[in-house]
């Protein structure tokens, strides 16, 4: 059991997107835990993709500019102007 523990936070620690997306699995069972009927039904799942659709194509850009080395800061108050 210990060498099992001992692999999978050996694996754990060489990735650094494991911690993000332990962090999001917690959230989310917490969320489907404490309020199944609510959230996650289909209206729910809905609405966080209808209020998160700007955002999101705007991290989409923002990921291709940190990935080519280009880190532009201006983006939150650009998009606030042009909304």
């Amino acid at each position: 059991m210990a060498d099992l523990f001992t692999t999978f936070r050996t694996r754990f620690a060489k990735t650094p997107e494991a911690g993000a997306t332990a962090g999001f699995l917690a959230v989310f069972l917490f969320f489907a835990l404490v309020t199944p009927e609510t959230f996650l039904s289909n209206s729910a799942f809905s609405s966080i993709l209808n209020s998160q659709a700007v955002p999101g194509i705007v991290a989409i850009g923002i990921t291709l500019l940190m990935i080519s080395g280009e880190f532009d800061l201006s983006v939150g108050s650009i998009l606030g102007v042009a909304s």
